[in-house]
């Protein structure tokens, strides 16, 4: 089957949704949440793929990252109260969402380009990983901004590249994980938790075989879509806590 940009949208916006959803407090099930979490990790490489085939088409890369960090302002509230509890109601973090990662991820390919040569792009891919990783958590941001460089980097290579780099990074990031939990048996919970959602990123190699088939054709226009779904999102998840 083959996929247009259209058909990635909606796909990726599916996925996403499950994201949000697992890790919304909603479900209580853990084998569900992760399962949940699992499929939605498919969206982290599409994204990455609709975010460069957006900086290619782009008549002014300003206002595309002017847009998302828009969409970013805009879910940061709802995401707060959508993932806020009681054991973190001062978390600054609540405030990063899934779209300031979108945006994060748009604004440092772009800074990644300006780099003048192979150790200044070296430099720039090492440190905004470290600094998102500080500012937004081990959550999804540093896997995306990781993701998003191989698929920048690797954009006139083969797939069968991109697609090794993607995959022996996530599982990497697994294989790590489950150690941590299965063979050190740490205690600290919310480290064992952050292990098994980063363990969950085996799911973007339900990725691969789509970005394979993807033609490069554009299909029906969705900019409403685009930049209104994931705050829709967040408001509904949010009116369903409330009235819960």
């Amino acid at each position: 089957m083959k996929f247009n940009s259209f058909k990635i949208k909606i796909i990726a916006f599916l996925s996403l949704t499950a994201y949000t959803v697992a890790y919304s407090g909603l479900i209580t099930n853990t084998v569900l949440k992760y399962t949940l979490g699992t499929i939605g990790c498919i969206c982290i490489p599409l994204f990455g793929l609709l975010i460069e085939e957006a900086l290619i088409k782009t008549s002014s890369i300003n206002k595309l990252m002017i847009k998302s960090l828009v969409v970013a302002l805009l879910s940061a509230l709802p995401y707060r109260y959508v993932f806020m509890t009681t054991d973190n109601p001062g978390d600054v973090h609540l405030f990063y969402s899934l779209a300031l990662t979108s945006f994060i991820c748009l604004a440092s390919i772009y800074m990644y380009d300006k780099m003048k040569n192979k150790f200044q792009r070296v430099f720039c891919v090492v440190f905004i990983t470290v600094i998102a990783t500080f500012l937004v958590g081990l959550e999804l941001c540093p896997h995306a901004l990781i993701i998003m460089f191989i698929i920048h980097i690797c954009k006139d290579k083969k797939f069968f590249e991109k697609a090794y780099y993607i995959a022996s990074y996530v599982i990497v990031i697994a294989v790590v994980c489950f150690v941590f939990v299965k063979v050190i048996r740490l205690d600290d919970k919310n480290f064992i938790t952050e292990c098994y959602q980063n363990m969950t990123l085996l799911g973007c190699l339900g990725a691969l075989p789509i970005m394979k088939n993807y033609t490069g054709e554009k299909g029906p226009s969705v900019k409403i879509l685009s930049y209104g779904y994931y705050l829709a999102l967040l408001i509904v998840l949010f009116l369903i806590k409330l009235a819960a």
